[in-house]
C-alpha cells in the first residue's frame, strides 16, 4: 500500500503540511518495501489544485492520503478517486505515518457542511514506522 503525506520538506523528519493543497512535497510511503519517495508539489499555485494533486497521486498508486486538513474540493476529489483520506496529522511525516497505523487520525468527512478540524498530535511517540 502507498500512503501520501502532505509535507513541508522531502524527508521523514520534515513537518506535516497542515493544508493539503499548500504542501511543498508529498512523501509517498510504501508499506511493502518501507521506502519513501518525495514528490514536489508543482501545482500549488494552479487553479483546481486539489484535483490535479489527486490525479498525480493516483498515477503514483497512492491508496491513502494523510494530512492536517482537507478543503471540500480536495476531499471530494480524493473520495471520487477511491483514495482513503485521514486528517488530523501533525508533527513529522514519520509521526504521521505512525499515527495512521495506530488508527489515531480521523477520516476526511464533512461535518455540518464543512470539514473536520485537525486535532493537535503533539502526543505521538517516537516508535518505529511499521
Amino acid at each position: 500500500m502507498k500512503i501520501a503525506i502532505s509535507s513541508q520538506g522531502d524527508t521523514l523528519e520534515a513537518l506535516v503540511e497542515p493544508n493539503f493543497g499548500e504542501s511543498s512535497y508529498f512523501l509517498i510511503y510504501d508499506t511493502e518495501s518501507g521506502s519513501c519517495q518525495a514528490i514536489p508539489n508543482r501545482m500549488r499555485e494552479e487553479e483546481e489544485t486539489g484535483l490535479k494533486i489527486v490525479e498525480m497521486l493516483k498515477e503514483q498508486g497512492v491508496e491513502a492520503v494523510v494530512t492536517g486538513n482537507l478543503g471540500p474540493n480536495a476531499l471530494h476529489s480524493i473520495a471520487a478517486a477511491g483514495i482513503e483520506s485521514r486528517i488530523g496529522a501533525g508533527g513529522t511525516v514519520k509521526e504521521a505515518i505512525q499515527a495512521y497505523f495506530r488508527g489515531e487520525l480521523s477520516p476526511g468527512t464533512y461535518a455540518g457542511g464543512g470539514f473536520c478540524p485537525s486535532p493537535d498530535r503533539a502526543d505521538l511517540d517516537g516508535g518505529q514506522i511499521p
